[in-house]
């Protein structure tokens, strides 16, 4: 469901990153992907983030807040459901195999730990 509604119904460009990390949660808890996808996901979404971020500055988004991932929305609900995602991706980061993944994982999980804490 996650992946069709990226390429559906026009998703904005502030959405894109927030889509592709719960596609990154779901490849890890179903084990859906194997860890060179999971690689390529986690490489995307950072990529994307970076991109949107970009482009929301560049048109002068108010919005924009240095935290990564959830400075791209000015919603400040949930912050511990993020933080908790968070602290589930390091856990999950300890059974990868692939050190560039697991590397990735843990860069991604600190950065949205410590954006929930700034919130």
């Amino acid at each position: 469901l996650l992946a069709w509604r990226i390429t559906e119904n026009e998703t904005s460009l502030g959405d894109l990153p927030f889509f592709l990390y719960g596609l990154l949660l779901c490849g890890l808890h179903g084990n859906l992907a194997d860890e060179s996808e999971l690689l390529a996901l986690a490489r995307h979404l950072v990529a994307e983030e970076g991109r949107c971020r970009a482009g929301l500055q560049a048109q002068g988004s108010l919005r924009i807040g240095q935290d990564w991932l959830l400075g791209l929305t000015y919603f400040k609900q949930l912050l511990d459901d993020w933080s908790d995602t968070a602290d589930w991706l390091r856990k999950e980061s300890g059974r990868i195999r692939n050190p560039a993944l697991q590397s990735q994982l843990l860069q991604i999980a600190g950065w949205l730990k410590k954006g929930a804490e700034a919130r």
